[in-house]
């Protein structure tokens, strides 16, 4: 059973998904700046107490309210942004505390969409979402992705589909190589815990 499974994109976009079952990185058109574990900036993660407006100008302290809602708008958060009392104002407890899971990925993701790097570093971006916010996740990071390199950690195959190429890791070290298409890519997306 593969550790990892990495897959470089088909045109400039790279993904990587690593899993203790498997790592893949993938290329496709997409600039990457860091997604789930750095969603904004490097991961999904949220240890900032502060408004989501600070939060989202962690990834660019120059972003005006309207790039920071168009930014909202793209990850599919901003509607859900706008019911709140406080808007933009509203202030998160630490790790995104008033947020649900799919919500603080969202959130990343908008971080992340307000950098223009070439690479997005991803670490399982979407465990612990149900299966329906998993999925448009994973089409909103497929969509907005293109034109940037892709390196993704992931234990889902749901995650590990988006490869063009996965390398599979056991104990540090490459045992595999496979291309979209070629022999043993799909045995290493079976490989992957299921959706």
């Amino acid at each position: 059973m593969p550790d990892g499974v990495l897959r470089p994109g088909r045109s400039e976009v790279t993904t990587c998904c690593l899993n203790t079952a498997g790592m893949r990185a993938r290329g496709r058109k997409s600039e990457v700046p860091a997604a789930q574990e750095a969603a904004a900036g490097g991961s999904l993660s949220l240890g900032v107490q502060d408004s989501l407006r600070d939060n989202l100008r962690l990834a660019d302290p120059d972003a005006d309210d309207a790039a920071l809602w168009q930014a909202l708008e793209a990850a599919g958060l901003a509607d859900a942004i706008r019911r709140l009392q406080a808007g933009l104002d509203t202030r998160l407890g630490e790790g995104g505390l008033g947020l649900s899971a799919g919500q603080a990925r969202r959130l990343a993701l908008a971080r992340l969409l307000l950098q223009q790097r070439p690479l997005w570093l991803l670490d399982e971006p979407t465990e612990g979402l149900d299966a329906a916010t998993a999925a448009d996740v994973l089409a909103r990071l497929d969509t907005l992705g293109q034109g940037r390199a892709w390196l993704m950690a992931a234990h889902l195959r749901r995650e590990a589909v988006l490869a063009d190429r996965l390398l599979v890791l056991r104990n540090g070290r490459i045992e595999g190589e496979f291309r979209r298409g070629s022999e043993g890519f799909e045995a290493a997306l079976a490989a992957l815990r299921p959706d």
